[in-house]
């Protein structure tokens, strides 16, 4: 989901990547701020585009323990879906919770990634603050129990989302 600010600067929510704190910061400075879910991901003439990234993996943990299943769940799940990998699922496909969906289903596709600057969750909060025109964000939505990969579910996670963690190391 994009969200446009008033301010001709829209953002991409990325679920387990700040988006709560993102969004508590909004409603707190732009009450009229409008959420936008397109049917496609270009971003709207003359708008600045901006999004938040976590790292893949860590996002996958996290998104573990906010949506309660394993990591092997989890992957299940989501290695019985191959066509979410690249990008927007057909109607009507299966469901896959938001907070474990790839960058690409999120709306970030090649085709969009030109035209959005890229920050990265664990180092660069002030520096995304700074560009949409916030003084901070506050810490919300931490998850408390996060699971610990094995191996095999580490390189599973690495396996199915080497586009994200490609997007993510290229920040």
């Amino acid at each position: 989901m994009w969200l446009h600010l008033p301010t001709n600067k829209c953002i991409l929510f990325i679920p387990r990547s700040g988006s709560t704190s993102i969004r508590a910061r909004i409603e707190g400075h732009y009450p009229n701020a409008a959420p936008w879910t397109p049917r496609t991901f270009e971003v709207p003439s003359g708008f600045t585009a901006f999004a938040l990234i976590r790292n893949p993996v860590d996002r996958f943990i996290s998104g573990c323990a906010k949506t309660g299943m394993s990591p092997n769940q989890a992957l299940d799940m989501l290695g019985s879906l191959p066509e979410r990998q690249s990008g927007i699922p057909p109607i009507g496909g299966p469901y896959v919770d938001v907070h474990l969906e790839s960058l690409s289903t999120r709306g970030l596709t090649d085709e969009v990634l030109p035209h959005v600057q890229l920050f990265k969750f664990e180092t660069g909060i002030d520096a995304f603050c700074a560009a949409v025109g916030f003084a901070s964000l506050p810490h919300e939505n931490e998850s408390e129990i996060k699971p610990v990969l094995s191996d095999l579910e580490r390189a599973a996670v690495a396996n199915y989302y080497a586009r994200d963690i490609e997007i993510w190391n290229g920040i």
